[in-house]
């Protein structure tokens, strides 16, 4: 006998928008798990442990953990993330975005769990030709390609 979520992942791949899946769902001590498909070209079963890259995905999946921990109260949204991310006490920031690299200021505040889901905490992408920019050109610190 199939389960509703084994169905649901069937039909996506009867309709060819999936080779193959694999889910879990849970809650509490409730855990379902389905494969279904295949998981190469040649064939082969999805097995339940297969490993795929799941990409820009993880930000999601991130984003969900992180609001379940504020959800059960571990965690605030407003709260400083330096306890778990100490890297980023005391932090300096750019006095403005074309300023030269030593031309900083202490940051006026922490970053939050807040500024990390909504890409506000102040890591970006400078789409001009700033100091920044130039340095993170010559250490190779620019950010990947898309595919």
């Amino acid at each position: 006998m199939t389960t509703a979520l084994e169905d649901l992942l069937a039909r996506h791949v009867e309709t060819g928008t999936i080779p193959g899946a694999v889910a879990l769902l849970g809650r509490g001590d409730d855990v379902e798990m389905a494969a279904v498909g295949v998981a190469s070209d040649d064939g082969r079963p999805m097995p339940a442990d297969a490993i795929m890259r799941i990409q820009s995905m993880t930000k999601v999946i991130t984003s969900v953990a992180a609001l379940r921990l504020v959800e059960s109260g571990r965690l605030g949204l407003d709260q400083s993330v330096e306890e778990w991310l100490p890297e980023l006490a005391n932090r300096r920031v750019l006095i403005t975005p074309m300023a030269a690299l030593e031309d900083t200021v202490p940051a006026r505040r922490a970053i939050t769990l807040r500024h990390l889901l909504t890409n506000a905490s102040g890591y970006g992408m400078s789409m001009t030709d700033s100091p920044l920019q130039r340095a993170m050109a010559e250490t190779e610190r620019k950010p990947a390609p898309s595919r």
